[in-house]
């Protein structure tokens, strides 16, 4: 996608999201992006964790013993961390997976996928309460990290992805709506935007049904 400067908000709102709304005041790249708090690994590290990503999908348990290996070798990494849990979780081994997940935020909390897994476990354990703090109450990318002024495409759909989830969860549903209608600007595919459309979709769909059954009588 190449680099994007946005220095507006996104397209006009609807009149049910007036009032909320985005702005984008950063770049977004899908270029490997330098993060100050976690540089990159050696470039030789980073093909062969991209070799073992790809692997991963479908072979989860093969990969983690390499993937601990590099863990061992380089411990203050916590994309590590990341491709560990998400080999844990598509082999079933729920317990390491929360594990992993816990240990990250408690190591990096100023990694945002850290932020981001551990925000989805509180929402899934319905600690919504939880999740404002996780974030520093910030709203936006640019708010959590004003330092930063360009950011992968995957933290802007993991950050916007899972504070559009928490506003659904917490009845928030223009703020919700807004983040949807972002995240498919950005990335229509993401697992977060296919799951925030499916929970908003929820209930016009049985709205739809109850229709349709009453029509029918």
């Amino acid at each position: 996608m190449g680099r994007n400067k946005h220095n507006r908000a996104i397209k006009k709102p609807s009149k049910s999201q007036q009032g909320y709304r985005i702005i984008v005041n950063f770049e977004i790249t899908d270029e490997p992006i330098e993060n100050p708090d976690f540089p990159l690994l050696p470039k030789h590290v980073e093909d062969d964790l991209d070799r073992l990503y790809n692997l991963l999908i479908e072979h989860p348990k093969q990969v983690i013993p390499e993937l601990l290996e590099w863990k061992r070798q380089f411990p203050n990494y916590p994309k590590l961390n990341n491709y560990i849990g998400a080999a844990y979780a598509r082999s079933g081994q729920h317990e390491k997976t929360i594990e992993l997940i816990k240990e990250n935020y408690s190591r990096f909390p100023r990694y945002l996928f850290a932020r981001v897994n551990y925000a989805e476990l509180c929402i899934q354990d319905k600690k919504y309460d939880q999740v404002p703090a996780i974030f520093e109450h910030k709203q936006s990318l640019k708010d959590l990290y004003p330092e930063r002024s360009s950011f992968h495409v995957s933290e802007i759909t993991s950050f916007y992805g899972i504070m559009g989830i928490y506003y659904y969860f917490v009845n928030k549903t223009m703020e919700a709506e807004t983040h949807y209608e972002f995240l498919k600007s950005v990335n229509a595919e993401h697992e977060f935007t296919r799951k925030l459309g499916q929970y908003l979709a929820a209930p016009v769909l049985i709205d739809a049904f109850i229709r349709s059954l009453q029509d029918s009588r």
